[in-house]
């Protein structure tokens, strides 16, 4: 089972539904196998927090492998969803956002009810920044570009730091600039 990497797709049967957890059964190479389902967005995407809501015993689910269990017995996944808003956005679309959190490595932003993205601190800015409190507040709308989307994980990498807005396509070596010295 551990040969089934992250992002590994397979049709299932739901057996289990519990509020927060359910259970699926598969064939991987002729060997039922059971898959837990966390509720690592299987649920999220249409917006309920509880399993029973959105998922019924004897379904037949697209079922993605999250990783195996320590033993090497089960799978740990999710329900795939065909409708899952995360497959709307592409690599370099301009997405616009709600700030929900922010800390020292990184920045959370809601962008539909139940999509959110994550900018790393390296990504806030050209110039380094220290404290990215400073820069976004939550509750503020802000755009950014998605740099990455993981389906499988379902996660989105968003990035501040606009191909044209680069400095170092601004200038060339050898440009004759004025300005003021300020320090």
């Amino acid at each position: 089972l551990r040969a089934q990497p992250p992002g590994t797709t397979m049709r299932g049967t739901i057996t289990h539904v519990g509020a927060r957890t359910a259970r699926a059964s598969a064939e991987i190479d002729g060997i039922e196998v059971e898959v837990l389902i966390q509720r690592s967005g299987y649920v999220d995407w249409r917006g309920g927090r509880d399993a029973r809501r959105v998922l019924q015993r004897g379904q037949e689910a697209e079922l993605v492998v999250m990783g195996a269990s320590a033993d090497g017995t089960s799978l740990r996944g999710r329900v795939q969803a065909e409708d899952d808003p995360i497959r709307k956005y592409a690599v370099g679309q301009r997405v616009r956002g709600i700030v929900r959190s922010v800390n020292d490595a990184q920045v959370e932003v809601e962008l539909v009810e139940t999509v959110a993205g994550l900018i790393p601190a390296h990504e806030l800015s050209w110039y380094r920044m220290t404290r990215p409190e400073t820069f976004l507040r939550r509750g503020e709308t802000i755009e950014a570009d998605v740099k990455n989307v993981d389906l499988a994980r379902r996660r989105l990498v968003l990035t501040l730091r606009f191909p044209q807005r680069d400095p170092r396509r601004l200038y060339r070596q050898g440009m004759q600039l004025r300005g003021k010295i300020v320090s």
